[in-house]
């Protein structure tokens, strides 16, 4: 016969490793969502510098008094393919750092 004390002893060595188990796993989906967020976060801020890039572009490339220089920048500002993205933002820093 056991005792009472080797039971308790073996019923919370038992319990011990689905509690571990469950400790690791709320670990690991905090670390995992913790990269989630901080991957979004920083593609919201590359969305907000693209924007606010391609706004000061657009107002520089307005602001042109001949019309044909007007359109010729403003049609470089026209691209939306997500694979053209680093000669995109080339392309508006040359305009943002053109003279006027």
């Amino acid at each position: 016969m056991t005792s009472n004390k080797a039971v308790l002893r073996r019923a919370a060595h038992n319990a011990t490793w689905p509690l571990l188990a469950g400790l690791l796993t709320a670990l690991l989906l905090l670390l995992v969502f913790q990269q989630v967020v901080q991957h979004a976060t920083q593609q919201s801020e590359l969305r907000q510098k693209d924007r606010v890039a391609r706004n000061h572009a657009s107002w520089r490339c307005k602001g042109l008094a001949d019309a044909g220089q007007r359109e010729r920048c403003l049609a470089q500002l026209d691209f939306a393919l997500p694979d053209d993205a680093v000669p995109a933002l080339q392309r508006i820093a040359a305009i943002n750092t053109a003279p006027p």
